[in-house]
This record gives C-alpha cells, structure tokens and sequence, in this order.
C-alpha cells in the first residue's frame, strides 16, 4: 500500500493528480455511490469519495474478509469483490463502484481496498498499467529489482514459504490483469530497505528524489480524528492516527516508537517503520499471518529496550 500511495504521490507533485478531487474526476463510474443501510436499500452518498480518502481508508470501501460474518461483506464478494480477470481501472468501476459503500467518505475509517482503487486512478492517468506505473516512478529508480507484481518462474525457489497453510499465499508467478494495489507487490527486505531509506531521507535514495520533503510531508497529516476513528474498526490502535497510505504515531505516550513515526504491515507478515524522532528505521519480513502481531511487539520492545540502553 505504501508503493502504490508514494507512485500516487508523485503524480500529485506533477500536477496530475489532486488529493480533493472527487474520485469520479478519474473514474466517472464513482458519481454515483451509494452508502449500505442496516435496513433497506442502499441510499445515495450525500458526500463525494474524494482521492485523500481513497488512502486514508475513509472512503467507505471495505475489505469483505476483515468482518466476513457481515451482510455488506457478503455483499461485496457476491458483487464480484474477489475478481482477478479485470485490471486495476476496470475492476474499480465495474465492480466497486457498483458496490455499497459501509459509510459516508470521510465519517469513518474502514481497512479497505481504497488503494486498489487507486491503483485503478493511476492506471487511467498513466494510460500504463499499475505494475508498469510503479516500476517507471518508483521500483526502478531506486533499484528495488525483485519487487512485482508478478515474479518469473526462474524465481521460484526464493519465495517465503510459511509453515501454517493460508488462502492468502497465492502464486506469485501466475499472471492476471488484475494488480492489486492493496496487496499485490512481493518483495525483498533487501528491496524494501531501499524504498523505507528514501522515506527516511525525505524523499531521496542515494540522490535518487523519488518525493519532494514537501510532498512526503503531505502524507504524513493525520487525515482522522476521535471521531472517524470511534466509528468502524480503527485497528492501528490507542495513540494512533493515519495519513496518506500510512499509520501515524501520534501519542507516544500509548506506542512504544515516537512520535511522527510512520509505518504500515502486510498482513502475510512484513512490517516497516521510520520512527524520525529518535532517527530509528526497521523493515521485517516473514511469511506467516499467524506471527505477525507477536513480532510486532517483539520488534518495538527489543529496538527500543535497547535505545533506552
């Protein structure tokens, strides 16, 4: 999520992108949303899906595994959520903007597949595909040259394998249309480092400027507040705020690093960090849903147990 928000980003500091437009500017399909009710049928959205929502997970798009038990989930995997033979632009208006929506844009905050979405918005401004876009703007500038959507089968043999079985590993040489902004990319600590390195460095990787400061610092304005973040299911947790494609730390007093850190985890078990406070960056690899919690707690007490050292 954090590539395909960056590639966004770099459209916007061109000029080609603007974060409060409305998501139809790009996908016209999105005029028209409509908004789940518990009772009844779905009603017009009385506000616009902008593009800052698409990345803030506030623009009632949802993910139908995280609460699957629920009707709106249901919803959405009946209405084609899962698809894989569209790409990118074509899946977003074809599929999710037909879908209803779990709340108003920018009332609350909703784990979704909005940066699926904007990886369709990147794949209609480009004319590129969403893979094509991010290695034009960002893999391939920085050299990150094992990330991809897809890897070749000679490549096979250096892929993670998780001891627990789970849907979610899927084959990564198996090639489709569709690009999944929200998830798709695999890659190496060694890739990733390169790309949290620009982070860090605002913007720029071995005099490779990927991002502006200023557009960088965009992405890092917590886009909630207590009350987006009270309704749906605002996991990031206490002292926590999220941006443009990222959590924010924003009481360190409730989190371990500092803050102005920002991050994001894969859910198959990565997790990276650039804590600017204390100048401390991490990037952690495994592949395995099961142990991602118990190593994100391990990580942050090991580095900053040590830091207090």
């Amino acid at each position: 999520k954090p590539v395909v928000a960056v590639t966004a980003m770099t459209l916007v500091q061109e000029g080609k992108l603007d974060l409060d437009a409305p998501v139809s500017k790009y996908l016209p399909a999105f005029a028209d949303i409509k908004v789940w009710q518990k009772e009844g049928d779905p009603v017009a959205s009385t506000k616009p899906m902008l593009i800052r929502h698409l990345m803030s997970h506030t623009s009632g798009i949802i993910y139908s595994f995280i609460q699957p038990q629920l009707p709106i989930s249901k919803a959405w995997v009946a209405g084609g959520e899962q698809r894989t033979d569209l790409t990118a632009k074509d899946w977003s208006e074809q599929v999710v903007a037909k879908l209803p929506m779990i709340a108003e844009p920018g009332t609350a905050w909703n784990y979704s597949q909005g940066l699926d979405v904007l990886g369709g918005v990147i794949e209609k401004i480009t004319g590129q595909s969403l893979g094509d876009a991010i290695r034009a703007r960002i893999t391939g500038p920085l050299g990150m040259t094992d990330t991809a959507f897809f890897q070749p089968t000679d490549k096979s043999a250096r892929f993670a394998q998780s001891k627990n079985q789970d849907p979610l590993y899927y084959d990564y040489t198996a090639v489709h249309p569709f690009m999944a902004g929200g998830g798709g990319l695999s890659s190496t600590p060694e890739d990733y480092l390169r790309f949290v390195l620009m982070l860090s460095n605002g913007g720029t990787y071995q005099g490779v400027q990927i991002l502006k400061p200023e557009t960088l610092q965009l992405m890092l304005i917590d886009q909630t507040t207590a009350e987006i973040r009270g309704k749906g299911l605002f996991f990031p947790g206490p002292g926590m705020g999220f941006g443009l494609g990222m959590s924010l730390v924003i009481d360190d007093t409730k989190q371990r690093p500092g803050n102005g850190t920002f991050s994001w985890n894969g859910i198959a078990g990565t997790e990276w960090w650039y804590d600017p406070k204390n100048d401390v960056f991490m990037v952690f690899m495994i592949q395995d849903r099961a142990l991602l919690s118990e190593y994100q707690r391990k990580n942050r007490t090991w580095i900053y147990d040590a830091l207090k050292k």
